[in-house]
């Protein structure tokens, strides 16, 4: 019994893409011009470049074990399946394509503002003592404050023993 051959659509043309209707499902086309093979998606039934750079809505990547599994939605979303968990990344729209990972960002909670500040915010002395309170009523075994300082980790420890119990140190640098 002879070996049975596989024999793909083909094309020389460069830039030439087969169109829906040129592939059946399991079919493939090389195009020997550019160099890239085809083959129509099994669920979606678009064309999509095999081994290519380009990814596709619904392309997926798996870990070795299928365990994790990173996925380009229709809406442009990318997502990351793990360990039963799936987090969700929202692409940049202008071009849909990343450059760093600040594009993207993760749809999660986080702190929204700081000190009615919102944005960025790098927090200064005169933040903390607006919402520090000398004052302990109705606190047990609580000790008022009298100072806050904002000083450098040498400037801490060359305070030795001389640290204040009453004093919060604010150590920065």
């Amino acid at each position: 019994m002879a070996n049975p051959r596989i024999i793909p659509k083909k094309s020389t043309v460069v830039a030439k893409v087969p169109m829906t209707g040129d592939l059946e499902n399991g079919e493939i086309c090389i195009n020997h011009a550019d160099k890239k093979l085809y083959a129509k998606h099994p669920s979606t039934g678009a064309i999509q470049e095999i081994g290519g750079m380009l990814v596709h809505s619904h392309d997926e990547l798996y870990s070795p074990d299928s365990s994790q599994v990173l996925e380009l939605q229709n809406n442009s979303d990318l997502t990351i399946t793990a360990g039963g968990s799936t987090k969700t990344f929202v692409l940049p729209s202008a071009s849909g394509t990343i450059a760093t990972l600040s594009d993207i960002t993760a749809s999660v909670a986080g702190v929204t503002s700081v000190n009615t500040r919102t944005g960025a915010v790098t927090l200064t002395i005169s933040d903390i003592p607006g919402a520090v309170s000398s004052s302990t009523t109705g606190m047990t075994g609580a000790t008022a404050l009298t100072n806050i300082v904002q000083i450098t980790q040498s400037g801490y420890n060359a305070l030795g023993a001389s640290v204040s119990a009453s004093t919060l140190y604010i150590i920065v640098g």
